[in-house]
């Protein structure tokens, strides 16, 4: 029993104290007790495992051009997508859409006289006064320096893309975890600048036995334990591939956004693996179970109102609940609390849901 539920167990014990005080009409000599019924549900038998909470985006951003650095964020800097991560010198790459844009508007100089040209060639053309080899000759010069200026013009585009890139941008919202370099240093054009993280984005990596590889697909969610609670989580993926010496698959959970912050990236954390696929089982409140030195028993009322030992199998956790086997029907009252006390045949005293509420499993 671990300290949180030791402080459950002390407090619901006292709990069950005050209210046999409260109750004087109570018979001195019989127990007092909670029940809650006996339900089922589809739960498949486990083995737990050990994951990684990771982050999906984690990436070591870099320019995509060759360059002078003149800013890096800081490690621990928050960025959003779009937002600068460092910055490189942008003087020789403004220049070089300078000049470009120099020589296009030059070229459609160019380009414009010889249109001027070519009508004044066609006019004396109809007037005999030129050969159609001069009209033609015209015409493949103006060609030529309209496909100059295309070509200039995928040349601008292209120079304004690097010029962009001089500002490396986020290209999602995350975290900056390192610098690889530092201002006034050189870089190519694909070395990394600094390392970026999503903290929003989490996932769960496991790794399960290679012969349940299918299972988690199959069933989609699955239960994960950590230091302060458990909760269900969807499987993204898995990827049924090992080797001979592993023998395990490697599997991914969602984390929902709404729980991304109880995380830490490298944190670990308790997976449940299915090993069979569900099938219908009773579940009771872990509470319930009373441990003997040979056997698991539960406590159930009788049709007298007696507390009655049924021996049970204990199966697959689910968080508070556990899955048992035994001679047990669905609706039964099983005893919660004030169990240890009691032996079977006893008659007992059953403390009302208002005078000790008990959680049930779809409450």
């Amino acid at each position: 029993m671990n300290i949180t539920q030791t402080i459950k167990h002390i407090a619901s014990s006292a709990v069950l104290a005050g209210a046999l005080l409260a109750a004087p009409a109570l018979a001195a000599n019989q127990p007092v007790v909670s029940v809650v019924p006996v339900e089922s549900d589809r739960v498949s038998p486990t083995l737990m495992v050990t994951g990684t909470v990771q982050s999906r985006f984690d990436s070591a951003v870099s320019a995509g051009i060759a360059g002078s650095i003149t800013w890096v964020a800081e490690p621990g800097t928050r960025v959003a997508q779009g937002e600068a991560v460092a910055r490189l010198d942008d003087r020789s790459f403004e220049l070089a859409v300078r000049e470009l844009e120099a020589r296009l508007k030059k070229k459609e100089i160019e380009i414009g006289r010889l249109e001027r040209d070519l009508e004044r060639y066609r006019r004396l053309q109809a007037q005999q006064s030129i050969s159609a080899r001069d009209v033609d000759a015209l015409e493949a010069d103006l060609g030529m320096a309209r496909s100059d200026a295309e070509l200039l013009a995928v040349e601008i585009d292209r120079a304004r893309e690097d010029l962009a890139k001089t500002q490396i941008v986020a290209p999602f919202d995350g975290m900056v975890t390192k610098r690889f370099q530092q201002q006034g240093e050189s870089v190519s054009a694909t070395q990394p600048v600094a390392q970026l993280v999503s903290t929003d984005a989490l996932e769960i990596r496991f790794h399960g036995p290679l012969a349940h590889s299918e299972l988690p697909s199959a069933v989609g969610t699955l239960r994960v334990h950590w230091g302060s609670g458990s909760a269900e989580m969807a499987v993204r993926a898995t990827v049924p591939v090992s080797d001979e010496q592993s023998q395990s698959f490697v599997g991914y959970l969602t984390v929902p956004a709404d729980m991304a912050s109880r995380f830490r990236i490298g944190q670990l954390i308790s997976v449940a693996v299915p090993t069979a696929l569900p099938s219908e089982q009773f579940i009771v409140p872990r509470d319930a179970l009373v441990l003997g030195e040979k056997q698991i028993r539960v406590f159930v009322l009788d049709e007298d109102g007696k507390a009655l030992a049924i021996p049970v199998e204990v199966g697959a956790d689910h968080g508070d609940f556990v899955a048992v086997e035994g001679s047990l029907a669905a609706g039964q009252q099983v005893i919660v609390r004030g169990a240890e006390s009691i032996r079977s045949g006893d008659q007992v005293t059953v403390l009302s849901s208002e005078e000790f509420p008990v959680t049930t499993l779809n409450s």
